[in-house]
């Protein structure tokens, strides 16, 4: 297993276990579809972050 994918996969270990609190509040308003996204969003940003590489989606 890569560095990447070593630590894209513990950003979202992170964020399932412990999921901030931003991400109930859109559950909330938006809805679950939108918070799973927004939960992407941020472990992705963690990861990169610690020195990930991140491709870009197409």
């Amino acid at each position: 297993m890569t560095k990447s994918r070593r630590l894209i996969n513990a950003a979202f270990r992170e964020v399932k276990k412990n999921p901030p609190k931003r991400v109930r509040a859109t559950r909330r308003k938006k809805g679950k579809k939108a918070a799973t996204r927004q939960e992407a969003a941020i472990a992705l940003s963690k990861a990169k972050a610690r020195g990930a590489i991140i491709k870009r989606r197409k």
